[in-house]
C-alpha cells in the first residue's frame, strides 16, 4: 500500500479548535435564518410514549362515539385519562 503525498495529509487538530469552529459555524447559520428562534423541549422516551397513548385513546374515543359504540368509547376515554395521569 502506498502512502499519500505529504501535501495531502491533514494535520491533527486540537480538540478546542474544533469545538470553537463548530460553535462559530452554528451561530453563523442561526443568523442566516428567518429570525424565528425556538428551543425544542427535551422529553424522555417514557413521557413521549404516554403522550402517544393519550392521543390514540382520544382518537379512539372519538371514533367509537361517532360510530355508536358508547360503552367502548367510555372505556377508551377512561384508559386515556388514566394514561394522562402518568404525564404529570
Amino acid at each position: 500500500m502506498t502512502s499519500p503525498e505529504p501535501s495531502r495529509i491533514a494535520q491533527p487538530r486540537i480538540r478546542g479548535e474544533i469545538s470553537i469552529r463548530y460553535e462559530t459555524d452554528r451561530s453563523a447559520r442561526a443568523g442566516l435564518g428567518s429570525g424565528i428562534a425556538f428551543k425544542i423541549a427535551v422529553m424522555t422516551l417514557g413521557k413521549a410514549s404516554w403522550i402517544v397513548v393519550v392521543a390514540l385513546c382520544a382518537v379512539g374515543t372519538l371514533l367509537l362515539a361517532l360510530t355508536g359504540y358508547s360503552g367502548y368509547s367510555v372505556v377508551a376515554g377512561a384508559v386515556g385519562i388514566s394514561a394522562a395521569i402518568n404525564l404529570t
